[in-house]
C-alpha cells in the first residue's frame, strides 16, 4: 500500500513555510534598503573625491566666488576625474550629469563638498 502525505500534513508544511517567509521578508527588504543606502553614500563620496581632484589640479582654472565653486557631474566626467555612467543605487538610474552638482566651499586652506542630486 502506497503511503503519501495527507492534506493536513501538506497544509501544515505550507503554513510553516508561510510563517517563515513572513518573518524573514521584512528583514530581507531592510537589508536590501540598507545596502542601497551604503552604496549611495559611496557614490557620493566618489563624486566628492573627484571634485577634490578637479579643484586641486593645477590644469583647471577654478575661480571661487564668495569662497564657493559649483561643478557639474559632467565637468568631472569630461575632465576624466570620474568615469561615466555614475549610477544612483536608490533608483537604479544614472545620475543626471548636468543637474547633479557639487558645491565646493573653501574654508581656509581646506574644502567642503556638498553634492546636490536632482
Amino acid at each position: 500500500m502506497k503511503r503519501g502525505f495527507t492534506l493536513v500534513e501538506l497544509l501544515a508544511v505550507i503554513l510553516i513555510i508561510t510563517v517563515i517567509l513572513l518573518i524573514l521578508t521584512p528583514k530581507i527588504i531592510e537589508t536590501i534598503h540598507t545596502s542601497k543606502l551604503k552604496v549611495y553614500d559611496e557614490q557620493i563620496s566618489r563624486i566628492e573625491e573627484a571634485a577634490n581632484l578637479y579643484i586641486t589640479d593645477d590644469n583647471n582654472a577654478v575661480t571661487f566666488i564668495d569662497d564657493q565653486e559649483v561643478l557639474t557631474l559632467q565637468q568631472l566626467i569630461d575632465g576624466g576625474y570620474i568615469e561615466a555612467p555614475v549610477v544612483n543605487p536608490k533608483t537604479n538610474q544614472n545620475f543626471n550629469t548636468t543637474t547633479t552638482i557639487v558645491t565646493v566651499i573653501k574654508v581656509g586652506e581646506t574644502y567642503q563638498f556638498v553634492v546636490t542630486v536632482n
